[in-house]
């Protein structure tokens, strides 16, 4: 707000500002509504308070006099008082004394059952490798090093089987199957083709036909030049760029399984990534 320079002084000098006492009858109700025993006390004292509201009642005017800030404050949240529209605070402290335990019983229950390890079975990791990583623990905590951990998204929005590993106890060729093909990746050796030995010529002609068909430009240069010289896991599946820019997993995305108006079977893409 605004003060007027010729007022300054007599604003200055104001009275403090009032306020005035609600209603006395919703005030008694709310009263009434204290518990009994300890708090009957609070309930007279309420009461007393209601009555001097209604004392300083202006009757002349119709209206409720005017009253000093900070004056007969009433607090209805004491002690599970029920007057307002709140809850008691030991309800809340009940809540949360009862979510603690039950987080506290699962985190147990999760702790005893041996979490997700327990669906390995009897599976141990390799006595070498898990004395490896003891030595190693042990060098970290001596040097005051910590541990750094990273999780990331295990959605599966693809269709592809080798891009999520799961366990099967009943099909043992599945792991061995995904073992091979991780090492394939890791260690590809003389398998590690040029691109012309998989995506031929003949292939890449025809697909730049339809490419032509619906005015796309060509990209025959691209080809000729770079791509199929490249090696398939080296310098295709490796590579950063290829997969920062999805110009492999996006096309796969919208052509590996399409679902069909009118059909219940989808249309699938000739490939081991999907259902094909």
């Amino acid at each position: 707000f605004t003060v007027p320079s010729t007022d300054l002084v007599a604003w200055v000098h104001r009275p403090p500002p009032v306020a005035t006492i609600p209603s006395s009858p919703r005030l008694r109700r709310r009263a009434k509504a204290v518990r009994g025993g300890e708090d009957a006390g609070k309930e007279v004292e309420l009461t007393e308070r209601v009555n001097a509201a209604d004392v300083a009642t202006d009757s002349t005017i119709g209206r409720e006099a005017p009253m000093a800030y900070g004056r007969r404050t009433i607090n209805f949240y004491q002690r599970g008082a029920v007057g307002g529209d709140s809850l008691p605070l030991s309800s809340y402290r009940n809540r949360v004394l009862f979510f603690l335990a039950a987080t506290a019983v699962y985190t147990a229950f999760l702790w005893k059952s041996g979490g997700a390890g327990s669906f390995l079975g009897g599976v141990s990791p390799d006595p070498a490798v898990a004395l490896a990583a003891k030595d190693g623990m042990a060098a970290m905590a001596a040097a005051g090093r910590r541990l750094h951990v990273a999780t990331w998204n295990i959605a599966a929005i693809n269709n592809n089987p080798f891009e999520y590993w799961i366990t099967t106890k009943e099909n043992p060729d599945y792991e061995k199957l995904m073992i091979n093909i991780e090492n394939f990746l890791e260690k590809p050796g003389d398998k590690d083709v040029p691109v012309s030995k998989v995506f031929t010529e003949e292939m890449f002609t025809s697909l730049e036909g339809k490419m032509d068909k619906v005015g796309w430009d060509s990209v025959r240069s691209y080809w000729d030049g770079d791509f199929k010289k490249r090696k398939i896991v080296s310098g295709f599946m490796k590579d950063g760029l290829l997969g920062s820019k999805r110009l492999a997993s996006m096309p796969d995305r919208v052509t590996n399984t399409i679902n069909v108006k009118g059909s219940e079977e989808p249309v699938c893409r000739p490939t081991v990534i999907n259902m094909y």
